[in-house]
């Protein structure tokens, strides 16, 4: 309340209601804000996920390694980070996420492109929490080629 205070003593109202009326816009702006803005930030943070991201998912899901390493049961965290850029013929993208398992945890790393309207992972890697070893997730996928 003390901002009320403050308000009323460092600006000239014109009444009591006039003073109230703009304290009550204020504080409906504010919780508009503060509402908005976890809402705002979620949205930004799930726009990075789509084809790129859901085709690294089905890679994993069916991985071996994967399943070894971290269990069965794969969970993806909410929060993926990374970047998408897009040009005139298609697009360039690398994403890094955490998956959970059974077992345990680890950070998935992805680079893919696309072109022609399809997205294609170049590189798909696994690494443990906790441990400096990393993946190639598409090492067979490489070798049938």
């Amino acid at each position: 309340m003390k901002g009320n205070e403050w308000a009323w003593a460092n600006r000239h109202w014109e009444d009591v209601e006039h003073f109230k009326s703009v304290q009550k816009k204020w504080r409906n702006a504010g919780f508009i804000f503060f509402l908005s803005f976890p809402l705002l930030i979620c949205g930004i943070l799930l726009l990075i996920k789509g084809e790129l991201y859901d085709l690294s998912i089905k890679e994993i899901k069916n991985n071996p390694k994967v399943i070894e390493l971290v269990g069965d049961n794969l969970k993806p965290e909410l929060i993926v980070f990374g970047e998408i850029h897009y040009r005139d013929s298609g697009a360039e993208g690398r994403l890094n996420y955490t998956i959970k398992g059974s077992k345990g945890e680890a950070r998935v790393y992805v680079y893919g492109v696309k072109v022609l309207d399809r997205w294609e992972l170049k590189e798909l890697w696994l690494v443990e929490e906790g441990k400096d070893q990393k993946f190639d997730l598409l090492e067979n996928s490489k070798s049938n080629l």
